[in-house]
């Protein structure tokens, strides 16, 4: 008997732990979701960006693994610098 009482008991503790998980609220925009957090944050890669020629940043996304900084360059030609978000490399520079 009591064998099933502290059975029961476990159960119930695991439904309370479970509810508490699934009542998690999701991070603000532009934050990765809790246990990825990123090295590399939204003004380092505007920075990153702006040292590959960007000098007005119109527009910061983080998309899939890396951040997408939109601006323009000094001849006030479009520039997209994609930033890896873990390592800050440039994964990717596109003008227009």
């Amino acid at each position: 008997m009591i064998a099933k009482s502290g059975l029961a008991m476990i159960s119930i503790a695991a439904l309370g732990i479970g509810g508490a998980l699934a009542q998690q609220t999701a991070p603000p925009p532009g934050q990765p979701p809790a246990g990825q957090q990123s090295s590399v944050s939204a003004e380092q890669a505007v920075q990153i960006a702006r040292n590959e020629g960007m000098v007005n940043v119109e527009e910061v996304d983080r998309d899939n693994g890396h951040w997408e900084v939109e601006g323009r360059d000094a001849q006030g030609r479009e520039i997209e610098v994609k930033v890896d978000l873990r390592t800050g490399a440039v994964l990717k520079v596109e003008r227009d």
